[in-house]
């Protein structure tokens, strides 16, 4: 044996020094056959070269001590003799056996009359009884002396089949008669032997370590009872586990626009062991990570916290997902062409008509160019376009255009809008180009632009529809759109698309701007969200208005005592040129005249003037009539008044000189007089106070303020509130109002001399209001020709259609009855102009739709006009007025401006869709999200609500929770609903099933729910059940074309329906305003061939140490079998009290086994 090349070869060594590499002394056959085969089994599990070398050794051995080819046909035997095999009745111990008379064929004997086929022959039993003498025979002599008898049987043969063979190898497992007499059922003649159990030596290393079938490396027979002896269980399976979906829970969209999947978020965590804080800093990873990748969205201060004092986690969602207009376009749901300006012809009918858009859709991140081109598919184009090099591309003047992103609402303004992102996008070409060229490069570099989604493009677009303006034409179309998940997303942002001024080599042209330009773009700024009309809008009125008389209004006082020249109140309007003035310039005009007049009335005490400014202007309004309104405050205060005192109250106790005071120098009057006992007011006047100067008050009587009785009072102080009364109390008999509210006399004793110091304060606040005025219109070209006609050359009535009554004769003021402070004058018709009539349902809607997914499903608003007839203005500020009913796009407004000297619609569009946290739910747990596939299993597994992150977390009130309900806003709280729990597992069970049916089943006795499910009678039809949408409840419908159903009586249709109701509603149970189906609680585990039972005792166990149990508690756990078997293939299932098969992440485990089996002596011996 020195030779070590020849050390793998077994003719090398002798039987002696084989037995010694085996470490065998004397063995028996069986042991030496075990011993080889677990060798090879060993090595051939290895799976290397050094492992095949030694597998390869050890069966050269094996087939050197057994001989294969005998063994064959040893085992051929046994099986022709297998097939023959059974018992009989009261000879349990004999080994010849007749398995199934009725098919076999003993000593040329059928006893059946059927046809039994043995080794390729028929033979027929002619005398059916012979054989039953045999039996009979055999019986009595094993009562006789059951030993010898039972030695002898051993060879015993019935004519015409073989002998038993001496070994008998069982191939899979098969159940087994065992030993019987009267006096003992079982002979207690058994020996014990161990059986280990390892995973690490299952077949398929792949699978769960868990779950596996294996054979045993030498087959159990006569196997009385299996009893658990220890179990050795590494503590390698994870408080949260990635088996089934039980390690992560979501964020999922519960609005419109985002609740269709594609918008939830995973909040995920690796499996593994954690304590509660542990567990909580791994979710807010978690949580950090998902920011990270979820760039489109902010999470803000989203977390999880974990108190250590009440075991109870709190999560912050602090959660904002934000769309903007170009998630969006806006469409005209009735058009009619813009090309057609006949009077009252279709762009008369139509709002985009009116205003001047040629399509119904619009986006707000398209820009067009003009639509000068010919069509792209004409011969010149294409010469144009892929021949002639006229455009010349320079290195740093014009190969780029800026794209800025900048924080809005308002357009951008170089050096002062706040950007957020500016890129430029560059073209590659150089020199001289085609126009083809160029488009196919910029479209190549729109594409490659990392902050621009891919929608972003330009394209050519002939224009081949007649009804469309610049038909037979073609235009250049750019889409500029940001990329949601490279740029950032916030409310107002804006994007501008900035064309470089060109200097070009001469003989070439422009690349992008002007009407000989590549491109064709108009304007070298241009906003994204703003859509440009393709057309001037109708112009506001068909007519001039022509005013050179000098008209004016004339409001004149027709109160009593003031109705004097010096209270008239005139508006002049300004003449206009000879052109004449547009409509917005006459009625600016008018207004203009109402402000001037007001700035005359104005000095340092009267600041506002006498008109109220606000509420006193003119306009044409939505019914396209003229409305002027008037708010009048003409004030006199004390200013305009002088004060008399003599021989009055004031004069002769109080001690006021008695002289007047011209309460324009002061209104504050001091004197002192002497304390009495008593001071009595007698019924002469307190005082007198009187218009000053020639002011519009000056023919106004005098007030006389007098005390209403005469009376006496004792202190300075009564004296004090007195005399306040008496002004304050006092009313005007025109205006009805207390003119002199806020007068008042002050007493104060002078410790100095002991008198009273007085101070008199005089307040006069008397106004005249629009109630006190009448009006008229005057025109100095206007002669009356005969009474209650009209001149038709005034103007008030030929341009404005004032009422006559307001041109011939002063009008009075009408008085509002509604709560307003002014009075209004309305023409009596429309004025002429160009105007739009709207009807409901026709054209009186403006749609905002969603165009992304995210905001696609969340609604389309609608901007409403109410029906009326329109000028261009009057639409335009009804249109503005409308959209700002719609929360989302209320920042939006039209807008007609002058671009290079001609009109536009603008559409300025600024939209901001924003999703926050009240938008959201988080769900721990449903029957579908959670559904998971791993490695191990070869079918997908859902987890049950009791095992889930969000359970271990301590929310267990409900398997999702509503964010609306919890707050509303960016940020929702919501809090554990119990303790955070990281010990999942109390108890793991062995499954054990050694495919032998004469045991009981053990399975599993643990508690259930109850049964409350009846099923449904048989006479129902389950296709007539209805839903009734009010109560949500089933109802059964009788009235079918089924004879049976129509002859239901009253009581079978009630219990009917109590019973489907009752099915429809008792897999479910309410959880916090949430449906949660009992199914999704663990039911407890329901598991077959329970074999044993292990308390997991791993407290203060460390992660990755081996539990270990082979108490006697544990050893009792025993399976009996009602008559001894043969084992030799078993599937064992190590599962947690949950019912799931535990994960151990690929360690392996054992277990061991006592066997008891009966033993039988062999005829030679035991050999």
């Amino acid at each position: 044996m020195n030779n070590r090349e020849n050390m793998y070869d077994i003719e090398t060594y002798t039987d002696a020094e084989l037995l010694d590499v085996l470490d065998l002394n004397n063995p028996t056959d069986r042991e030496l056959e075990a011993k080889i085969v677990s060798l090879i089994r060993k090595y051939e599990n290895m799976q290397n070269e050094s492992g095949n070398k030694l597998a390869k050794f050890f069966d050269d051995i094996y087939k050197h001590f057994f001989d294969l080819e005998s063994d064959n046909e040893s085992v051929n035997q046994e099986d022709q003799y297998d097939q023959y095999q059974n018992t009989i009745e009261g000879f349990d111990d004999i080994p010849i056996l007749v398995r199934d008379l009725s098919m076999q064929t003993v000593a040329g004997y059928k006893y059946d009359p059927e046809t039994s086929i043995n080794n390729g022959q028929t033979r027929t039993i002619q005398d059916p009884n012979k054989i039953r003498e045999n039996i009979e025979k055999q019986k009595q002599e094993m009562l006789k002396d059951p030993k010898q008898s039972t030695q002898r049987d051993q060879n015993f043969m019935v004519q015409g089949l073989p002998s038993q063979p001496n070994t008998t190898k069982i191939g899979y497992t098969k159940s087994l008669d065992y030993t019987q007499d009267k006096l003992n059922p079982l002979l207690q003649q058994t020996i014990k032997r161990v059986i280990s159990i390892d995973s690490q030596y299952r077949d398929n290393k792949r699978s769960l370590s868990t779950e596996f079938t294996f054979n045993l490396s030498d087959p159990l027979k006569d196997v009385v009872s299996l009893k658990l002896y220890s179990v050795q269980i590494p503590y390698t399976w994870y408080t949260i586990n990635n088996n089934f979906g039980s390690n992560f829970f979501y964020l999922k969209g519960n609005t419109n626009g985002i609740n269709n999947g594609n918008h939830d978020y995973i909040i995920d965590i690796s499996a593994g062991n954690y304590s509660p804080t542990e567990l909580a800093t791994t979710v807010n990873e978690s949580i950090t990570k998902l920011k990270k990748q979820a760039t489109d969205v902010s999470f803000g201060n989203t977390n999880i916290e974990y108190n250590p004092y009440t075991s109870l986690t709190k999560m912050t969602i602090d959660l904002t997902k934000q769309y903007n207009e170009t998630s969006y376009y806006l469409k005209f749901p009735y058009w009619t062409n813009s090309n057609d300006n006949t009077q009252n012809g279709p762009r008369f009918k139509s709002i985009p008509a009116f205003l001047g858009f040629d399509n119904i859709e619009n986006y707000p991140y398209i820009i067009n160019s003009s639509k000068t081109l010919q069509l792209s598919t004409n011969a010149y184009s294409i010469t144009e376009d892929t021949i002639v090099r006229k455009y010349f591309v320079d290195d740093s003047k014009n190969n780029y255009l800026t794209i800025i992103k900048y924080y809005g609402p308002g357009e951008y303004v170089s050096g002062i809008s706040i950007v957020d992102l500016s890129f430029n996008i560059t073209l590659s070409l150089r020199n001289d180009v085609t126009r083809n060229e160029l488009l196919t490069d910029l479209s190549n570099q729109l594409a490659l632009s990392p902050y621009l989604s891919s929608e972003s493009s330009i394209k050519r677009i002939d224009i081949t529809d007649p009804s469309k303006n610049n038909f037979e034409n073609s235009y250049f179309q750019l889409k500029i759109k940001p990329n949601r998940y490279t740029t950032n997303n916030y409310s107002n942002s804006k994007i501008v698309v900035l064309f470089p001024y060109e200097i070009i080599p001469q003989g070439y042209s422009n690349i992008w701007t002007g009407l000989g330009s590549c491109f064709r773009f108009e304007y070298l700024i241009n906003e994204t969200n703003n859509i440009i009309s393709d057309v001037s809008p109708i112009k506001q009125e068909s007519n001039r208005y022509i005013i050179l008389s000098n008209p004016y209004i004339s409001l004149q006082c027709k109160a009593v005592n003031f109705a004097l020249n010096e209270n008239e109140i005139i508006f002049r309007i300004s003449n206009s040129s000879s052109n004449g003035y547009s409509l917005a310039e006459y009625i600016s005009a008018i207004n203009d005249s109402i402000i001037r007049t007001n700035e005359n009335t104005k000095y340092d005490r009267n600041l506002t003037g006498d008109i109220n400014e606000t509420n006193t202007f003119s306009y044409i309004g939505l019914d396209s009539k003229f409305h002027i309104q008037f708010d009048i405050n003409k004030k006199f205060n004390q200013d305009k008044y002088i004060i008399n005192l003599t021989n009055s109250f004031l004069s002769k106790v109080i001690g006021l000189n008695e002289i007047y005071y011209d309460l324009s120098f002061s209104n504050v009057f001091n004197s002192s007089f002497n304390q009495n006992a008593s001071y009595t007011i007698d019924g002469s006047y307190i005082a007198v106070i009187s218009p000053s100067g020639d002011y519009g008050n000056k023919a106004e009587p005098p007030h006389s303020i007098k005390s209403p009785t005469e009376k006496t009072y004792t202190t300075y102080q009564e004296l004090e509130t007195a005399i306040n009364i008496c002004f304050n109390n006092y009313v005007d008999e025109l205006t009805g109002l207390n003119i002199f509210s806020g007068t008042n006399v002050n007493f104060k004793i002078n410790p100095s001399t002991q008198k009273i110091d007085c101070s008199l304060t005089v307040i006069v606040q008397k106004i005249l209001t629009e109630r006190d005025y009448s009006i008229q219109f005057f025109d100095p070209s206007y002669n009356a020709i005969y009474p209650g006609t009209i001149d038709a050359s005034s103007t008030w009535y030929k341009y404005l259609n004032i009422d006559k009554n307001t041109i011939n004769i002063p009008y009075n003021l009408p008085v509002n009855t509604s709560n307003v402070s002014y009075s209004e004058i309305v023409g009596t018709d429309t004025v002429a102009q160009n105007n739009i009539t709207i009807t409901t349902g026709i054209n009186d809607t403006i749609q905002i739709i969603p165009n992304e997914d995210g905001v696609n499903g969340s609604g389309i608003s609608t901007i409403t006009i109410p029906p009326n007839n329109y000028i261009r203005d009057n639409l335009i500020k009804t249109l503005n007025d409308s959209i700002k009913n719609i929360s989302d796009a209320s920042g939006s407004y039209f807008e007609i401006i002058k671009i290079n000297g001609v009109e536009r619609t603008i559409i300025r569009s600024n939209i901001n869709k924003i999703y926050r946290a009240n938008d959201y739910r988080v769900v721990f747990y449903d029957p579908y999200s959670f559904i998971k596939c791993y490695v191990g299993v070869t079918s997908v597994r859902n987890t049950t609500w009791d095992t889930t992150l969000g359970w271990v977390l301590g929310f267990r009130l409900s398997t999702e929770y509503v964010l609306s309900e919890y707050g509303s806003g960016q940020i929702v709280l919501i809090n554990g609903d119990t303790g955070v729990s990281t010990n999942l597992f109390n108890y793991f069970m062995i499954c054990l099933d050694d495919y032998n049916q004469n045991h009981l089943n053990d399975g599993l006795v643990t508690v259930t729910s109850k049964v409350t499910d009846v099923p449904l009678p048989s006479y129902v039809n389950k296709s007539n059940f209805q839903c009734d949408p009010v109560s949500g409840l089933l109802t059964y419908n009788t009235t079918s074309n089924v004879p049976a159903d129509t002859k239901l009586t009253q009581n079978q249709l009630y219990a009917l329906t109590q019973i489907a109701n009752e099915r429809k509603t008792i897999s479910t149970t309410l959880s916090n305003n949430t449906t949660v189906n009992v199914k999704s609680y663990g039911s407890g585990p329901f598991v077959k061939d329970v074999f044993g039972l292990i308390p997991m005792k791993v407290s203060g166990l460390a992660n990755g140490s081996s539990y270990v149990e082979f108490g006697g508690t544990l050893q009792n756990q025993e399976r009996l079998y009602f008559g001894p078997v043969n084992i030799h293939r078993m599937t064992v299932k190590l599962v947690s009290d949950r019912g799931d098969i535990v994960d151990l992440n690929g360690a392996n485990w054992s277990f061991s086994l006592i066997c008891e089996q009966l033993y039988k002596q062999q005829p030679n011996g035991g050999k």
